[in-house]
This record gives C-alpha cells, sequence and structure tokens, in this order.
C-alpha cells in the first residue's frame, strides 16, 4: 500500500492518498469557484476553507496516533464514522457559510 506512514516503529499508522484531504480540499474549492467565479472573494474563501480542511485533517490524524496507542474497537470507530462525519460537517458548514461571507466580503468593497 501507499501512502505516508506515521508514528513509531511498530506503531505506524498509513495515511493513504485518499486520507489526506485533498480531494474535499478539492471538492471545496470547486464549489466556491463554480458558484462565484474567479474573484478575489472567492480566492479568499478558497484559502481559508483549504487551511480548515488541513486543519482538520492534521488534527484527525494526531487523535488517530493517539487512539492507535490506546488500542480497541475505538481506534476503527473513529476511523470509520466519527472523522467522517466530522470534516462533511465541517465542509458543509463552509458551505453554509458562503453567502454570509459574500454578503461581508461585497459590503466592503462596496
Amino acid at each position: 500500500m501507499d501512502g505516508c506512514y506515521i508514528g513509531v516503529e511498530g506503531k505506524m499508522i498509513n495515511v493513504l492518498e485518499g486520507c489526506n484531504g485533498l480531494m474535499l480540499a478539492l471538492v471545496y474549492s470547486s464549489y466556491i469557484i463554480g458558484i462565484s467565479g474567479w474573484k478575489w472573494q472567492s480566492l479568499v474563501q478558497v484559502i481559508i476553507g483549504i487551511i480548515v480542511i488541513q486543519f482538520f485533517n492534521v488534527l484527525r490524524i494526531g487523535i488517530l496516533v493517539v487512539l492507535r496507542d490506546i488500542g480497541g474497537d475505538l481506534y476503527f470507530f473513529f476511523i470509520k464514522y466519527v472523522f467522517n462525519v466530522l470534516i462533511y460537517v465541517a465542509i458543509l458548514f463552509l458551505w453554509i457559510l458562503k453567502p454570509y461571507v459574500d454578503k461581508v466580503m461585497y459590503k466592503n468593497v462596496a
């Protein structure tokens, strides 16, 4: 399996390509640019969104390293359910905030 191994020898986790958050960042960016077009406000929203998505991803990997040491079914429960829900809720929240951010940004431009 390809990916990036994180941890100490004997207790490694493998972060596969689909787990690195880049696909979610691309989907988020496509939505923002598709709705608003290529404007500087869209670029600001895309940059902030990518930072938020990557922050959640780094936090997720850190928690996975801790859960790996604890062991048990909690590790797999978090991988399968909790992290997916959290990252998709974060992206949905960013999408919901888009009209409000646009309103504030365009108000400052005019």
